[in-house]
């Protein structure tokens, strides 16, 4: 005879049935939760394509309105693109050309090219000087 009677057995074996059951119910809630998981994923990377292509097109849709009513575009010295008009464009280069020719600093003057006229030749004068004496 055996440990375990009809009746217990019977009663394990319901529980044991009902843990599986339970676990296969898990199971595929974990398998649809995937899925799910997938199809926003899926889903988030249209979401981008759909965002790029609508930047694109709003991109588009100023240039042409700008264009329209003559503006011109700008790039800063921070490298954004700015629409200006054409008086503020105007402004803007100007102002850029004059700072630009500012900064030009002649690094050699009349003064500075004497002196180094001077110091060219007294440079060759002294190595013909060693030259001779150690001939």
């Amino acid at each position: 005879m055996s440990a375990i009677d009809d009746e217990e057995a019977r009663e394990w074996r319901a529980r044991f049935r009902e843990e599986f059951v339970d676990e296969d119910r898990k199971r595929a809630e974990a398998v649809d939760s995937r899925r799910v998981a997938a199809d926003a994923r899926g889903s988030s990377r249209t979401q981008r394509e759909r965002e790029a292509e609508l930047s694109a097109m709003r991109d588009e849709v100023r240039a042409e309105f700008y264009l329209e009513r003559g503006y011109q575009l700008y790039t800063d010295s921070t490298g954004r693109e700015l629409w200006l008009s054409p008086e503020e464009y105007e402004y803007r280069t100007t102002r850029r050309r004059k700072r630009k020719k500012r900064r030009r600093i002649e690094i050699v003057t009349p003064q500075r090219q004497t002196a180094l006229y001077f110091f060219a030749m007294l440079a060759i004068a002294v190595l013909m000087g060693l030259a001779l004496v150690h001939t």
